[in-house]
């Protein structure tokens, strides 16, 4: 009897360290922190209370889909003052746990439910529209201060976004959507007022924390991105994010793992999977995509957003972007990828304009006149030249109209002083009235 208890103890020994030897072999160590169910991320601890939105939660699932549609229509229409003071009222408590959340040092959002693995896109939507409702009621009420910090405040909160800690692609572009919905609100915050420097100063400091609108960082990340999309067939199989999963969890050999990765055609893939934590678990298949994705991100450029047919955006639909949810992933194909890289692009041309256009209006209460040339912003107001990347050169600049412009890849329409790109700013009404950025300065 104590043999046979011997001798399960030594099996049980036995296997343990096989379990454990094999655990080390995938770079699962047994004390590291439990995987979610999809295996894409780690469970967020939440023990020190660390994880902001981890105190949204329940308004992000209990999320009044009448009161939001409310709010944005409030944002987007004429300014009522009886109506905003009112849905600001009723959002009161939201705002506060925006500002609370915001002040965490870390962000993770959790899945929708069970099915997804995406948190709640819309949800966060809805959250930036009582924020930006806000810093409009203030900007109304001439409290310049207090709509700066709510500003500043819907800047935070779409980069928390875009840097969630579940870390596929998919976020990242809802969060520089929104990020590019901000930049629209603060042109015409920017352009419609008469600020002082110091206010003026704060505004820079607002956009200057987004740094991956810096253009060496936007080339470095994006160009690979794009560079490997472009290498999908256009016309093939869109399987669910759920099957995709599934095939590649259920897949026995490299060759069939490597190819479900290659063959599809739709970003998914790239997007929802290649997080450094799966990658680490499926030792069989890290060190290929790893060496793969380094060499995409070596071929940088600075002006491949000429490459792609604008055609795609869905003109007039702000709603494409704005309401990205668990639909999301099935509408991921060859054409709202090339969709969203001049989404990606035109936000890069639009937060430079921002940034050129405070600068500008920081130089002429200066000097009381406009600048001749936007190098010489440089470097008192402006730390370079605003770069557009569309065409990898300077920003285009038209004293005597007061705009900001681009050529994009259509050097001749408007002369070269409109391009089709700028025209996509439909969130915008005054710009999709003018594609051009105005500066509209009020000597």
């Amino acid at each position: 009897m104590i043999k046979r208890i011997g001798k399960a103890l030594l099996i049980i020994i036995g296997v343990f360290a096989l379990a454990t030897t094999a655990l080390n072999y995938l770079g699962v160590a047994l004390d590291e922190k439990p995987l979610d169910y999809t295996g894409l991320y780690p469970i967020a601890d939440v023990s020190s209370n660390n994880n902001g939105f981890d105190d949204l939660q329940e308004f992000l699932s209990e999320a009044d889909e009448e009161s939001s549609a409310e709010v944005e229509e409030a944002l987007e229409n004429a300014f009522n003052k009886a109506r905003t003071d009112a849905l600001l009222a009723q959002h009161e408590h939201r705002l506060l746990l925006i500002e609370q959340a915001l002040e965490k040092p870390s962000f993770k959002s959790h899945p929708i439910d069970f099915d997804s693995p995406f948190p709640n896109y819309g949800g966060y939507g809805d959250l930036l529209n009582i924020v930006l409702l806000k810093a409009r009621s203030e900007l109304q009420a001439q409290n310049f201060p207090a709509a700066i910090t709510h500003i500043e405040l819907a800047v935070k909160l779409t980069q928390q976004i875009k840097t969630d800690q579940s870390a596929t692609l998919i976020t990242y572009l809802v969060g520089v959507s929104y990020q590019e919905k901000v930049m629209n609100w603060l042109h015409q915050f920017v352009s419609s007022q008469q600020l002082s420097e110091s206010e003026l100063s704060q505004l820079m400091a607002v956009i200057d924390v987004i740094p991956d609108y810096h253009n060496d960082q936007f080339n470095m990340v994006f160009s690979g991105e794009f560079a490997y999309m472009q290498s999908f067939p256009e016309e093939v199989s869109n399987p669910s994010i759920g099957a995709r999963i599934s095939a590649l969890l259920d897949s026995d050999s490299d060759a069939n793992l490597w190819w479900t990765v290659w063959q599809d055609n739709t970003a998914v893939n790239l997007l929802s999977i290649p997080s450094y934590n799966y990658f680490y678990q499926k030792n069989r298949t890290k060190n290929k995509l790893y060496k793969h994705l380094q060499y995409l991100q070596k071929q940088t450029t600075t002006n491949y957003c000429t490459k792609i047919d604008y055609q795609t955006i869905p003109s007039g639909q702000p709603s494409f972007w704005t309401s990205l949810g668990m639909n999301a992933l099935s509408i991921v194909n060859h054409d709202t990828w090339s969709t969203y890289i001049n989404r990606r692009c035109f936000s890069n041309f639009h937060t430079q304009a921002i940034k050129t256009i405070v600068a500008l209006k920081q130089y002429s209460l200066t000097y009381n006149k406009p600048v001749k040339t936007l190098e010489q912003l440089v470097p008192e107001y402006l730390d370079s030249v605003p770069i557009d990347a569309f065409t990898g050169e300077p920003i285009l600049y038209n004293r005597s109209a007061q705009t900001l412009y681009s050529r994009g890849i259509d050097a001749t329409a408007g002369n070269g002083e409109v391009a089709n790109f700028v025209a996509r700013c439909f969130a915008d009404i005054s710009c999709k009235n003018d594609p051009t950025i105005s500066i509209e300065f009020d000597q």
